[in-house]
Formats: structure tokens, sequence, C-alpha cells
């Protein structure tokens, strides 16, 4: 209401993370059709946060019907995780063809881009992400190296990267989600070497959560033109 008052509710953009409350979940689907009454050229992109494999829904359940009827559907890039993803549409992914359909499924709600940050599709050191754009009508599919670590705030970095790059490459899907990647193996590879060597110092048998906060200052470079290492496939 303040904002609308002092007329500062004009945005290109709205992003949202982690929420624990279906209250504020519903007022933020009241939020996002306004501000798209006031702007119909804005953004809205949805890291609908409710869980993933190993520690299950950390969410309170009520939350997901929200996400599949209100929120989801207002979103025009959604990136969950390949648990969120089932969770959303209700189906399984065991394979690459499921991960595709569910895809589509997350496109029949309205989502223009939807990206997969993570499945478990790949190997004992590969994370698979997958990306598809109904307006360019494309594709793609990228092997993320896994580390042998915990970082606290990666799914923030994920989701704030793929929307600077989707905005900068007017939705180059391809180029977004390689750029993302790459910045972001750096940052964990700097952040890994940084937390592991402050531990050794202190006497600590492995890095504290404090010493894995991301080395985002130190990787503003990287952030700004990140290296081409990884390259994502065209399947489409």
């Amino acid at each position: 209401d303040g904002l609308n008052m002092n007329n500062i509710n004009n945005y290109s953009h709205i992003i949202n993370g982690y929420i624990g409350s279906k209250s504020f979940l519903l007022k933020l689907g009241d939020i996002v059709r306004h501000l798209k009454s006031v702007n119909p050229n804005l953004i809205y992109v949805c890291d609908p946060v409710m869980g993933d494999f190993g520690p299950g829904m950390y969410v309170p359940k009520e939350l997901l019907p929200v996400y599949q009827e209100v929120i989801v559907p207002l979103s025009d890039v959604c990136l969950p995780n390949q648990y969120e993803a089932e969770l959303i549409t209700g189906k399984k992914i065991n394979n690459e063809s499921e991960a595709l359909q569910v895809m589509e499924d997350l496109h029949g709600k309205g989502v223009k881009t939807v990206i997969l940050s993570s499945t478990e599709l790949g190997d004992s050191d590969h994370l698979i992400g997958l990306a598809s754009c109904r307006k360019t009508n494309t594709t793609v599919k990228v092997k993320i190296p896994k580390f042998p670590a915990a970082f606290v705030g990666t799914g923030d970095l994920f989701t704030a990267l793929c929307t600077a790059w989707l905005y900068k490459t007017e939705g180059d899907v391809k180029t977004a989600i390689e750029n993302t990647i790459n910045t972001m193996q750096v940052i964990l590879d700097k952040t890994l070497t940084h937390a592991t060597l402050a531990a050794s110092k202190t006497g600590d048998g492995a890095p504290t959560p404090a010493q894995m906060e991301l080395k985002l200052i130190q990787s503003k470079d990287v952030i700004e033109n990140p290296p081409k290492r990884i390259a994502a496939q065209l399947l489409q």
C-alpha cells in the first residue's frame, strides 16, 4: 500500500524465493497481479522453494495448491528443482523424456520460460539442468558438475543470475543457462577453496556454514564476464 501511495510501483522484474506462509504467498499473488496491471511488461520470476530430495518438503503442505493454482500461472519464468517440479505437476521424473513433459505441463500453466535448476538424471559427478523457452521454441540441457560440499545461498544465486542473463540476452535461454552455470562453478570453487583454507587455519575438521558463505563480492569480475567452459546442448 505504501508503494502505491508513493507511486513506487512500476517494476521491470519481481523475483520470489523461499516463502513459508500461506497467507504471505497468497498476498504475493495479489501483489504480482496488481503490479502486472501497472506494467503489463513486468517479468515475474518464481523460484517455488518447497523442498528437495533428502530433506523432503520443508514448507507447510498447504502452500502447494497455492503454487499450483495461483503463483505458477502468474509466472513468466519458473525455476523449480526436480522435486518441486514433480510436486507442482503431480508427475514423477525418471528420465529425460518425462522431464521434458513436466516442463511442457508447466508451459501449459502459462509459464513462458521453464528452468529445471537441477535433476537427478545425471551421473555420480553431474546433475542435469534443463531449460525451455516457449517464445523461441528452444529447449536445452546442461551437465552441472557436482561439488563435494553444501553451500549457503546457491538457489538464490542461480535465480538471480538466470534472471539477469535472460534479460541481457533478450530471452536467449541457452546463453543464459551457460553463463549462469559457468559463473556459479567459479564462485563455488572459490568459496570452497577459501572455506577449506579458513577451516585448516582454525583447526576445524570441516568448513563451518559461515565459512561456506558464497564469495560474491570477490567474484564480481566473473559475474560480469563469465568464462566459457560448460556448454549447453540444444535439444530443440
